[in-house]
């Protein structure tokens, strides 16, 4: 039998929280106010949102009714991101570059591990198996994977409406990886609808305008 401290688990629950609410996202956006940034905690609870609102069209419309634990991927919903409550925001190009990935998802992983291992078994195997789900390539993670992209997307349209064009990497990064996983999962692309004309024109008009400076620039030399 799996011993722990029998406060463990309140004192997990009355910290997380605290610690993700000081870690701020998107903080290499210069052009977004420290006043505007979300944490790490209000990010977790929108996921939460997204994650049963995805799940609950794919109930009603998609091709996986039935299949996936909704529990578990709210579950991880809420703790996909508690890592960052001790290693902080990287950037989500840094994350992706494989000269660092791997590094960086073991040491997360490490400090995760850290902050479970005092549960009682039983709950910690459900909080762990919650949080592997989200890099697995399994039916589940797949979907985690078209929330967060479609997240990301959410977050960055208004600031690109607003005139922050640094968003714009936000479109580049997810907008093609967003279309294909729409022909598995009907709730990213029922939600995607609302922004996929515009996300796919601003990239367009991004790629016109630096032509032009490509153009301009080769009239000078």
């Amino acid at each position: 039998m799996h011993t722990c401290r029998p406060d463990y688990l309140s004192a997990l629950l009355a910290q997380l929280p605290e610690m993700l609410s000081r870690v701020h996202r998107w903080t290499h956006f210069p052009s977004l106010p420290a006043t505007e940034r979300e944490t790490v905690l209000e990010h977790s609870y929108i996921s939460v949102l997204l994650t049963s609102a995805m799940l609950a069209l794919e109930e009603a419309h998609g091709l996986h009714k039935g299949k996936m634990d909704h529990g578990k991927v709210v579950l991880a919903a809420a703790l996909h991101d508690i890592g960052e409550g001790r290693i902080g925001d990287v950037r989500y190009a840094v994350k992706q570059d494989p000269r660092v990935r791997e590094h960086l998802e073991a040491i997360e992983r490490e400090q995760v591990e850290h902050m479970l291992c005092d549960l009682p078994e039983a709950a910690r195997v459900v909080f762990w198996d919650a949080y592997e789900l989200v890099n697995s390539n399994t039916l589940e993670g797949r979907f985690f994977e078209a929330v967060e992209r479609i997240g990301y997307v959410q977050y960055a349209v208004p600031h690109v409406q607003r005139g922050r064009m640094e968003f714009l990497e936000v479109f580049r990064m997810q907008h093609e990886k967003i279309l294909a996983l729409e022909p598995e999962f009907v709730s990213a692309k029922i939600i995607y609808d609302a922004y996929r004309e515009y996300v796919a024109e601003q990239i367009r008009l991004e790629k016109a305008a630096e032509a032009v400076r490509f153009l301009a620039g080769a009239r000078l030399e």
